[in-house]
């Protein structure tokens, strides 16, 4: 998962998709690898290669498997504006507003949140 932050208080988040885990909810965007991510995160987000962080694993577990979380912190230029409304938002993690999202997103936004801003 990429964890994109702009102007040091904004998290990207991707709605998903209505079926399946977390239908619906708004989430970080998923990659099927670190590399993955990190091209897209420069293409698309304008981002800094030299504030590219990898966090330890966070582990969730669900009733019939368990879900391993890799997540990447990535800086994202302050002015960049992400194209399709409705897929993506800017979310305020210093002003959260009201949006569905599952727990353990919410938990990472707020640890790499108040680990980013100490």
């Amino acid at each position: 998962m990429l964890i994109a932050i702009r102007a040091r208080q904004c998290v990207l988040l991707e709605r998903r998709p209505p079926q399946g885990i977390w239908g619906g909810l708004w989430g970080l965007p998923e990659f099927p690898s670190a590399d993955a991510a990190i091209e897209w995160s420069t293409r698309e987000l304008h981002s800094n290669a030299g504030s590219r962080e990898t966090l330890a694993p966070l582990h969730h577990a669900f009733t019939h498997f368990d879900l391993q979380i890799d997540p990447i912190r990535i800086e994202c230029n302050a002015d960049h504006r992400v194209m399709e409304p409705g897929r993506y938002v800017w979310y305020n993690a210093a002003a959260p507003q009201a949006l569905g999202m599952p727990t353990p997103v919410k938990s990472l936004i707020d640890s790499v949140f108040w680990a980013a801003t100490a």
